[in-house]
């Protein structure tokens, strides 16, 4: 009986299946430094590395100006409006607001007035206005306003003419370019790193460098580089005790592990590398960071993007890569047996941050979640408890 059990469920069964994936990076940007010009704008330099694509610094440009402020609302005289008030259409605009104590309401503009000339532009539309206001007038220099009011029942139009003096208002503006920095695919696939290299006019004004710098854009949750505390901001500044002076450095390290260890890396990567580099034990870096200088070794792997899977009907389940681990044991009807899921976190520190559940079942008789600084327990639904840690 047992027999003919298990050779049915070898046959049902799919076991140890390998396939590969993405590696799931952190799409969290990166603040590398804020640059304050002699003009008064703030430069933001950021390094970002989004869902697709390489890692790339984004440099943001904010600055405030001061512009010239009427106080008035409007809209456009199209055919409709102008049949009705007998006036051309397109020419002025509509004044549907004057706000007061600002400097139209104060020259003598009011709701219902059409606005025709600033100084001596015509104006035709708000944009118009607009585009006129900002950059033809002078906050605190006076101006001649030209508008048409309509007076009476009988609706009599007067052109009326008024001095008026802007106030000035902060506008405050800003404008990004992203800058596409050079990165290495062996190294990503072999360590878990995903490393671009800082051209030196950037590194001068983002990080004050005379030179430029190998940047850590992301970290692989669970690899070996994100074990031994590497994390998305740190600066490489030694390889093998050596100096970090290019990304082919470090390239030029890793392919040696890889070819130590016989792993067949097929990558263009290779030329144009610095000279021959003996591949002897794990890659030693040095770095430094917003968590400080941390000097360590990590190995290298060929499986980082494998995802291994076991499938027994009914029976078991597990489902494994480099980030998570999730299975469940006789979990059928009623979601009785037990289950458990476990993944790496994006870490604020050196250490490893984890998340972690398990339960325990019939009908929730054990369960257990635990996550860096929190835990709750829970036994037979009703009692539970937490804990900090």
């Amino acid at each position: 009986m047992f027999r003919i059990l298990a050779i049915c469920l070898l046959a049902l069964s799919q076991i140890a299946c390998v396939s590969s994936r993405s590696m799931r990076f952190s799409t969290d940007d990166t603040l590398l430094g804020v640059e304050k010009r002699d003009d008064g704008s703030t430069v933001t330099w950021r390094l970002s590395v989004g869902r697709s694509g390489g890692p790339k610094v984004e440099k943001t440009v904010t600055e405030t100006r001061e512009l010239a402020l009427l106080g008035v609302r409007s809209r456009s005289i199209g055919a409709t409006r102008a049949d009705r008030y007998g006036i051309d259409p397109w020419s002025g605009v509509w004044l549907d607001r004057v706000d007061t104590d600002l400097p139209a309401h104060d020259a003598g503009l009011r709701s219902g007035d059409v606005l025709m000339k600033i100084g001596d532009v015509a104006i035709s539309s708000p944009d118009q206005m607009t585009e006129v206001v900002e950059q033809a007038l002078v906050p605190g220099t006076s101006t001649t306003v030209t508008y048409m009011r309509f007076v009476g029942e009988e609706q009599t139009k007067e052109v009326r003419t008024a001095e008026l003096t802007p106030q000035a208002k902060e506008v405050t503006e800003s404008s990004t370019d992203s800058i596409a920095l050079e990165t290495s695919v062996a190294v990503q696939n072999l360590t878990g790193l995903r490393v671009a290299h800082l051209p030196a006019d950037i590194a001068s004004h983002a990080l004050k460098l005379d030179s430029g710098t190998m940047l850590i854009a992301g970290v692989l949750p669970g690899s070996p580089a994100y074990m031994k505390g590497l994390r998305a901001g740190d600066r490489i500044i030694e390889v093998d005790g050596q100096p970090a002076d290019s990304l082919g450095t470090l390239v030029a390290a890793v392919l040696a592990r890889a070819d130590e260890k016989g792993l067949s890396i097929a990558t263009d990567e290779r030329k144009g590398l610095p000279g021959p580099r003996a591949g002897d034990g794990p890659v030693g870096l040095r770095v430094e960071g917003p968590l400080g200088v941390l000097s360590t070794e990590i190995d290298i792997s060929g499986r980082l993007s494998e995802e291994g899977e076991i499938d027994i009907p009914i029976l078991f389940e597990c489902d494994s890569d480099i980030s998570s681990t999730r299975w469940s044991f006789l979990d059928f009807i009623f979601q009785f047996g037990a289950n458990y899921r476990g993944y790496y976190l994006e870490s604020q520190s050196r250490k490893p941050a984890k998340y972690t559940f398990f339960s325990m079942l019939p009908f929730g008789f054990f369960e257990v979640e635990r996550q860096p600084g929190h835990s709750r327990y829970c036994i037979f639904w009703f009692i539970e408890w937490e804990t900090g840690h």
